[in-house]
C-alpha cells in the first residue's frame, strides 16, 4: 500500500508494514489505519488523529456505547457499529449525542477528513419521545431511520448534513419538526410528514 510520509513525499508499505503502524498508532482497527495512512495528509496531522481516536476508544471501553442520564436522556454515543438500536430505557436523544461538534468544525472549518459515525441503519424504539439538536448531524453514512410512533418532537438540525439519507417516513405521532432539521442533506428525496405535525 502507499501512504504520505512527512516530507509529503509518498511511501509504500507490504503487509508487513501495517502490523508496526497499528502498534506505533495503538489502533485495532485495520480498516481506520488503512484510511488514515491512505488520507494524504502529513505524518504529525496522522498522528494528532489517532491520539484523537485513541482517546475516544479508552473512554468507550471505560464507560460503553451509550452515555444515559438517570432521566432517560441519551447523552452520547461512543460505539462505531454500522447499525444502532437505541437502548428501551431512553426518552430522549439529547443535543450532539451522535456527534463530535468539534470535529464538525474541523471539517467545515479546516476542509479536514471528519471521522463520521460508520452508522448506516438507526432504529429508535417505542418510548422514545424526543429527537435533540443536532442529535444525528453530519452522521454521513446515515442511509436508513426507523422512527417509532413514540416520537412527539424533532428538534432544529437534528439531521443536519445526513447527505447519505435518501428517505425518511416521519411517525405518526409526530407533533413537531424544528427548524433546518434536514438542512444539507443533499440526497434526501422523500419525506413524508405526518398530518399531525
Amino acid at each position: 500500500f502507499a501512504y504520505t510520509m512527512a516530507s509529503g513525499r509518498a511511501g509504500y508499505g507490504n503487509s508487513s508494514t501495517l502490523p508496526g503502524y497499528r502498534k506505533a498508532r495503538g489502533n485495532d482497527d485495520v480498516s481506520l489505519v488503512l484510511r488514515e495512512i491512505k488520507s494524504g495528509r502529513s505524518e504529525q496531522e496522522r498522528a494528532r488523529a489517532s491520539g484523537r481516536m485513541r482517546k475516544k476508544e479508552a473512554l468507550r471501553r471505560e464507560k460503553g456505547d451509550f452515555e444515559i442520564t438517570e432521566e432517560g436522556v441519551l447523552t452520547k454515543y461512543r460505539g462505531r457499529a454500522e447499525e444502532v438500536v437505541i437502548p428501551g430505557n431512553v426518552k430522549e436523544i439529547g443535543k450532539a449525542a451522535f456527534v463530535d461538534l468539534n470535529g464538525v468544525e474541523r471539517m467545515l472549518v479546516e476542509n479536514k477528513d471528519y471521522d463520521a459515525q460508520p452508522m448506516k441503519i438507526l432504529t429508535i424504539p417505542e418510548g422514545v419521545e424526543k429527537i435533540g439538536t443536532y442529535a444525528f448531524a453530519y452522521c454521513l453514512n446515515l442511509k436508513e431511520v426507523k422512527i417509532s410512533d413514540s416520537v412527539r418532537s424533532i428538534a432544529d438540525r437534528a439531521f443536519e448534513g445526513c447527505e447519505s439519507l435518501k428517505k425518511i417516513n416521519l411517525p405518526t405521532g409526530l407533533e413537531r419538526i424544528e427548524e433546518f432539521t434536514f438542512f444539507s442533506c443533499d440526497n434526501l428525496r422523500t419525506v413524508i410528514i405526518p398530518a399531525g405535525v
